[in-house]
């Protein structure tokens, strides 16, 4: 069991290639960025913490043994630019485990293109390596990382809360895996294409509101609430839920980092003092503290539209 690719490593619009000598300035240009390591495991670096690197674990073009990383560039196809760079990580060779990483240069985003590379590298850790499972750890408020995820089909199977003194301060940890026979499935009819549009989805609001929902037990009610995931954008990890509040319901200030609307669909819906009833909506800023509670005797039946995957943090004393 080893890896030795082939390079490069071509996918629709990337190449994914050994890091070189020559790639020390555009290195530079986005990993000496303070944004861009805010929520990775390294400080911003110069040219000689980069050099550094690449004399020594960026130098490997293969895995022999596990607790081995290799370490890609990821360049624009026709254009020979690095846009960043993706790391696979060889964590058990008896448990065929693996974990994978990316870094991408802030003026690239929102083009597909991290998660273009690192399915890219799942090829190389399923399908050359033979590995089993393989893993990404994402802190909590690097949202866009989560989304990555997500969209690759990895499963998020942990949320450690306050599990490490990141940087100075305590911070939480999202794990997602995907195992092998869910990556197969992803390609029975063929390499799935991020880039492509997702299908419309069509559903009558009769049975919309006759949807069964489970109970959700969450921090900000006093009570579980009925809640059924709608739908997913598999690119943008934008979700849409239909949420159900019982009778009587108390709610704490909260906030989302995701931009939401609610659609009111039955009974009535207290937001900020103002009664909400069938047919209206309210849009709420990405990260805008609020509170929103079921009015009258009924409950409130709404649909919650996000424009990113759907996270909650309480908020004591505000709103």
């Amino acid at each position: 069991m080893g890896l030795v690719p082939r390079y490069p490593i071509r996918t629709e619009r990337l190449v994914l290639r050994p890091l070189t000598q020559a790639d020390l300035d555009g290195l530079v240009t986005y990993r000496s960025l303070p944004e861009v390591c805010r929520y990775v495991p390294f400080e911003p670096m110069d040219a000689d913490a980069v050099r550094e690197q690449l004399a020594t674990h960026w130098a490997r073009r293969g895995l022999d043994e596990d607790g081995q990383s290799l370490g890609l560039g990821v360049e624009l196809v026709g254009e020979g630019v690095l846009i960043g760079d993706v790391l696979l990580r060889w964590t058990s060779e008896e448990h065929r485990s693996g974990e994978v990483g990316y870094v991408f240069h802030p003026g690239y985003a929102r083009h597909g293109y991290a998660t273009e590379a690192v399915h890219g590298l799942l090829h190389l850790a399923f399908d050359d390596l033979g590995l089993h499972r393989v893993t990404a750890r994402v802190d909590l408020r690097n949202t866009p990382s989560a989304r990555l995820a997500r969209r690759l089909g990895m499963r998020e199977e942990a949320h450690l809360r306050e599990n490490e003194c990141f940087k100075g301060e305590w911070s939480d940890e999202l794990d997602f895996a995907i195992l092998e026979q869910e990556w197969r499935a992803q390609h029975v009819d063929g390499c799935p294409d991020p880039t492509l549009p997702v299908a419309a989805t069509v559903v009558r609001i009769p049975d919309l509101a006759g949807r069964e929902l489970r109970d959700a037990a969450l921090e900000i009610y006093d009570r579980p609430i009925g809640v059924h995931l709608l739908y997913r954008h598999p690119l943008t990890g934008a979700e849409h839920y239909l949420i159900r509040y019982p009778p009587g319901l108390t709610a704490a200030s909260h906030r989302h980092s995701a931009a939401h609307t609610f659609i009111v669909l039955d009974g009535e819906l207290e937001v900020e003092g103002e009664r909400l009833g069938p047919g209206s909506y309210c849009h709420f800023p990405a990260g805008t503290v609020m509170h929103h509670a079921p009015a009258g005797a009924r409950g409130c039946t709404f649909v919650a539209v996000f424009d990113g995957p759907q996270d909650v943090e309480l908020v004591d004393g505000e709103g």
